[in-house]
């Protein structure tokens, strides 16, 4: 994807919709990028519809999504003693401490991406008829409701109570919008959603993308990435038929044989090139990438040679987690103050894993653990497949607790602290799961431009 920014200029037309109906200055609207094109000839043409998908695929590799929020926010926001916030940036000082307002910085940059790429693949889903090649425009429908899918899910993880906490029919959410926006109009000005209405767009769109994806697509997302993100979500939301399908969506993936394990844990990080334990990544390379200032998962976990600030600290007591031969603990450096540092994270350039084919083993053997059942295998099966990679002793049985300690061994510092926090229902620090200094706050001027929020 290495021109992927190019690209982007071409298509910047298609997330003016989202800026206009969620932005609180209309004069600064007015004047249209020199470098936009309407919508209606980028999107006339079936290698319009391509650029234009290539350009949501960027959206989300930003450091509002995945090239940093969508794991640091969920990392911050869950911490009470296994890293620190040592950084001067107000708005990740506010996620740490748990009390971000609604002018929070961060909160606005991650709702204004992602409603930025779900408009630019609304549009995609308005026009894709213009490609005639039957298999071609099942993939750019698939792709592009799964990208809506996946940020649907992260939207209702971050700015809505937990499916656990009361009753998510009435608990709202965040807007949903499944048609292009273009102008501020009556109908533009969309109220929050419930929870489970958000949640039940995140499925019908999952399920479709799955339905339509290829086997086999390159970099980008195919029937099987849309699968492991349904086991997420069944997963997330818990209860006996959910963890029956989510089951089955990461057996599916597994049984598929496409994906096999690092031969080593490290190995499975600083990747230019994905590696077969993807199953999503982000890809970024010199000319497209996260950041490497002031944005980044790099420049904020690492300290590294002059590579990264080390805002993020991990407390020492944390490698306690670990047996001494689990190769695990390598993950992990002292820089040099002898400071711990999180070494998922070293290179600016590397592809950021989205998903990894350990995260299904560890749902399939949790779920079917809850279940009693042995969907593909048994869960001490999976449990010390895990293990063997990571050279950790094999068990010879295995508890619910065991399975949820290996989760957060494998995936530590990944993104998942704070939504395996309230799907379990576990207090963060003082807090309990539920409490509303968990949940990302809507931004000011969002609420100013919409007084339907």
């Amino acid at each position: 994807m290495k021109d992927i920014f190019n690209i982007s200029k071409k298509v910047s037309v298609l997330a003016l919709g989202s800026l206009i109906a969620f932005s609180a200055c209309d004069k600064q609207l007015e004047i249209l990028p020199q470098q936009s094109i309407g919508a209606d000839v980028a999107l006339s043409t079936p290698q319009g519809v391509q650029t234009a998908l290539i350009g949501a695929y960027e959206r989300m590799q930003g450091g509002q999504l995945y090239g940093t929020n969508i794991n640091l926010a969920s990392e911050l926001l869950a911490a009470s003693g296994d890293l620190t916030w040592t950084g001067t940036f107000l708005g990740y000082r506010q996620l740490f401490g748990k009390n971000a307002d609604d002018t929070n910085t961060e909160a606005e940059r991650t709702w204004v991406r992602a409603y930025q790429a779900i408009n630019m693949v609304n549009n995609i889903i308005e026009n894709v008829d213009v490609v005639q090649v039957e298999a071609d425009r099942n993939r750019i429908l698939g792709e592009a409701l799964f990208i809506r899918g996946i940020l649907y899910f992260e939207l209702v993880r971050f700015y809505g109570l937990p499916w656990q906490a009361g009753n998510p029919a009435n608990n709202p959410a965040v807007p949903l919008v499944l048609t292009p926006t273009t102008s501020i109009t009556e109908a533009s000005l969309v109220s929050r959603a419930s929870v489970a209405a958000v949640y039940e767009q995140v499925f019908e769109d999952l399920n479709q993308a799955k339905s339509l994806l290829p086997e086999a697509n390159g970099t980008r997302a195919t029937t099987y990435t849309a699968s492991a993100f349904l086991a997420r979500v069944y997963l997330q939301q818990g209860g006996t038929a959910n963890w029956a399908s989510a089951a089955t969506e990461a057996d599916r993936v597994i049984a598929s044989e496409r994906f096999t394990l690092t031969p080593t844990y490290i190995d499975a990080f600083n990747n230019s090139a994905n590696v077969p334990e993807y199953i999503f990544a982000i890809q970024q390379n010199n000319q497209s990438n996260a950041g490497t200032a002031n944005d980044g998962l790099t420049t904020f976990y690492a300290n590294d040679n002059g590579v990264g600030r080390g805002d993020v600290t991990i407390n020492a007591a944390f490698l306690n987690n670990y047996e001494a031969a689990d190769e695990r603990r390598d993950a992990f450096y002292a820089d040099g103050r002898g400071i711990l540092r999180n070494g998922k994270f070293r290179d600016h350039y590397a592809n950021i894993a989205v998903v990894r084919l350990p995260e299904m083993h560890l749902i399939r053997a949790e779920v079917n653990f809850r279940n009693g059942t042995t969907v593909g295998t048994t869960p001490l099966a999976d449990i010390n497949a895990v293990r063997s990679r990571a050279k950790a002793s094999q068990l010879n049985n295995v508890t619910l607790e065991q399975i949820l300690q290996e989760r957060k061994r494998e995936l530590a510092f990944e993104g998942f602290a704070l939504h395996d926090a309230k799907r379990l229902q576990q207090s963060v620090g003082q807090l309990p799961y539920d409490s509303p200094n968990l949940v990302l706050p809507i931004p000011l001027r969002e609420k100013n431009a919409n007084p339907n929020l």
